[in-house]
């Protein structure tokens, strides 16, 4: 009987709202344009959606799996506040989004790069390191090899 009375005073027994998001990527060097998916539960039908990707960027459009540019190198946080019209939430995941610097690529020689050919020179590289780890090293000499 008691159950009745909530159901005749209109009570609504779903579930709260919570929001939650996930991301196709986390860490990447830049530029790079990166897509959010919504994973809110319970509550109803989502009404808005208001995104803060952390870059500056935002979306209100209500839009469940909108993109983000992210340029510079940097660790940024990411907003998501959703509503289904009676409820709202909202989750903020900290350090979320990791763009890496970039290294800087350099090399030097160990002696003049002047003299008649073949000329043998030995190349030393200076690359200061980014915070992104380097799969690779990749020299090409122009002649082939």
């Amino acid at each position: 009987m008691v159950l009745l009375a909530f159901i005749a005073c209109g009570f609504d027994l779903q579930a709260q709202i919570k929001a939650d998001f996930s991301a196709d990527t986390l860490s990447f060097c830049p530029p790079y344009s990166v897509v959010f998916k919504d994973l809110t539960t319970g509550g109803g039908a989502i009404t808005s959606r208001r995104w803060e990707f952390g870059q500056g960027g935002t979306s209100n459009s209500n839009n469940a799996s909108p993109s983000a540019s992210y340029t510079n190198s940097g660790t940024y946080n990411v907003k998501l506040v959703v509503s289904d019209g009676i409820n709202k939430d909202s989750i903020t995941k900290t350090a979320y989004i990791k763009a890496f610097t970039l290294p800087k690529v350099g090399f030097t020689t160990t002696q003049p790069p002047n003299g008649c050919a073949p000329l043998s020179l030995n190349f030393v590289d200076t690359t200061k390191l980014g915070s992104a780890p380097l799969k690779s090293y990749s020299w090409n000499f122009g002649d082939g090899y």
